[in-house]
């Protein structure tokens, strides 16, 4: 089954996250890291034999550090399992923004030169509203992550965008001047479509989904909000998949 060589990949994708996600539903209020009363006690009794230790020496001090009771809480002992590990990355750093920007950007470039190496003006327009069906909402979510981190610097925004936006342009008349080689790049395309596919899986699994679980898990109290956004990522990739069918018929 070649033919569905790169669906059975993306549905192995979406069982794994499933199966994560269902884990954090069903177990996350079983499944916890205890560090309650024994982690407390066992702090107590290292510090009592400290302040033993230096007694035996006649170095005593009347106020003895004890373990704060804070790092100990019984409320933080039953967090849930997803919610333990799950920190913003790059909340707001500028070099997590770059790197985003250059990922998307290489994204544009070689879906331009996709396009630009193609040998028919209806292969051109199918692959032009393609590309352009999906750079819509890439851009639309580059720029609202843009503007939610920065402070006061609209002409940083515009200046992302406007590189962003010219990504395709300049992967375009790649691939029109490669496409003038003749038959000596034939397997430029599919190098190209492939380039490109993996940078977009790069971009959505190590940059967008990781950040965008972490905030939905700490803004949502609900045990069920991990299963919300596997729905709406699981919908999106069901339509795009029908539509892709679709065009190639």
């Amino acid at each position: 089954m070649p033919q569905y060589a790169e669906l059975l990949f993306c549905v192995g994708f979406f069982v794994v996250y499933l199966v994560d996600e269902l884990v954090h539903f069903c177990c996350g209020e079983t499944i916890g890291h205890n560090h309650g009363p024994r982690e407390h006690s066992s702090l107590l009794h290292i510090n009592n034999s400290h302040r033993q230790v230096m007694n035996s020496h006649g170095e005593a001090e009347q106020n003895v550090s004890m373990a704060s009771p804070t790092c100990c809480s019984g409320e933080s002992s039953n967090a849930r399992i997803c919610h333990v590990n799950h920190t913003e990355p790059c909340n707001s750093s500028a070099t997590g923004r770059a790197g985003l920007l250059v990922a998307l950007s290489l994204h544009a470039i070689l879906e331009g030169l996709a396009i630009g190496l193609q040998e028919s003006a209806s292969k051109v327009i199918l692959l032009m509203a393609a590309v352009a069906s999906h750079k819509l909402v890439v851009g639309f979510c580059l720029g609202l992550e843009l503007s939610a981190n920065a402070v006061g610097k609209t002409y940083s925004i515009i200046t992302a965008m406007l590189v962003f936006s010219l990504g395709s342009v300049v992967g375009i008349g790649s691939g029109m001047a490669i496409a003038d080689q003749g038959d000596k790049l034939t397997h430029a395309l599919p190098v190209m479509q492939a380039l490109a596919g993996g940078t977009l899986l790069y971009v959505t699994v190590c940059e967008v989904l990781p950040r965008e679980r972490s905030r939905w898990h700490q803004k949502r109290s609900s045990p069920s909000a991990g299963l919300s956004q596997f729905a709406a990522v699981a919908v999106g990739f069901t339509a795009m998949t029908i539509i892709n069918y679709f065009l190639a018929e």
